[in-house]
């Protein structure tokens, strides 16, 4: 359990860190709600690889919207 908890939390960071990298990523673009930017265009704001520590998928979603994993429970407030 302890671990399970573990894993929902670094899941929820990398999440957190999507979204930060996603929002930088649309003001030094000059994009707006509707645009969604992909992986290979987040990536250079990365210092490394990031992702759902029991492979859950991320969906970046607009910038309107926060990012989601694929694992239920895994998600932002």
């Amino acid at each position: 359990r302890p671990r399970i908890r573990a894993q929902t939390i670094t899941c929820i960071a990398n999440l957190r860190q999507l979204e930060n990298v996603k929002q930088q990523w649309g003001l030094e673009h000059q994009k707006e709600g509707p645009d969604v930017p992909t992986m290979a265009e987040l990536k250079p704001y990365f210092r490394f690889p990031i992702g759902c520590p029991i492979n859950g998928v991320y969906t970046i979603n607009a910038l309107s919207n926060i990012a989601t994993c694929s694992i239920a429970g895994h998600s932002l407030d």
